[in-house]
């Protein structure tokens, strides 16, 4: 459990580009994904605000967007590259453990860095995301926004994934996040990460079928 006042800052990756950051909130760092198309970190801190109260939330702008560095190529709107970054701030903030959080396709982010890094996850809530993010998935006639405003653009007028969204959970968030105390954890076998028992859809592999 951690207190904190909130608080801005860059964190460095690999190759020494600057991620922006913010945390605020009290309670366990939750590190929470964005989508790695283009969206900054001022929706999730405005619009995931609530938890405040049982979290401490960790969010940041990708490559290209808000106060971040800017990207060189559109590889770097790459799942894994975003995982990655996210990693770079857990590591500024010296966060060994966190818990992850991903809603729509921050929901593939929140999967890649799992993946990649499961010893990093405490916890792993999903909300309103796919199990599964393949390239085929993707339409082929819609390339990477080059501005922000195609990138909003693109947002209003996709409905690609809609029909992947699973019905959410109708359990309030106080269930999933008590107040007082540490979050409930659910059983945890072998290999598997403990769950603060709240997601949209199925989780498939190492992290258990249902956190």
């Amino acid at each position: 459990m951690c207190a904190l006042e909130a608080e801005e800052g860059f964190a460095k990756n690999l190759a020494g580009r600057r991620i922006f950051y913010r945390i605020g909130g009290k309670g366990p760092f939750a590190l929470v994904m964005p989508v790695n198309w283009g969206m900054d970190s001022f929706l999730y801190a405005t619009g995931l605000s609530p938890l405040e109260f049982y979290l401490a939330l960790i969010t940041f702008d990708p490559r290209g967007v808000g106060r971040s560095d800017p990207v060189q190529t559109s590889d770097e709107f790459a799942l894994e590259t975003t995982a990655e970054d996210a990693a770079a701030v857990a590591d500024a903030l010296l966060l060994d453990r966190t818990v992850v959080f991903g809603h729509s396709s921050g929901g593939a982010v929140a999967l890649t860095y799992a993946l990649r890094f499961p010893r990093r996850v405490s916890h792993l809530i999903l909300v309103a995301t796919a199990e599964s993010w393949r390239d085929e998935d993707r339409a082929a006639d819609v390339p990477y926004p080059r501005t922000e405003e195609e990138m909003r653009d693109q947002f209003r007028t996709s409905s690609a994934l809609q029909s992947r969204i699973r019905h959410a959970s109708s359990r309030p968030w106080t269930c999933s996040f008590p107040r007082c105390g540490s979050p409930r954890r659910g059983s945890a076998g072998p290999g598997r990460s403990s769950g603060i028992g709240m997601t949209c859809g199925t989780v498939s592999g190492r992290f258990g079928s249902r956190l």
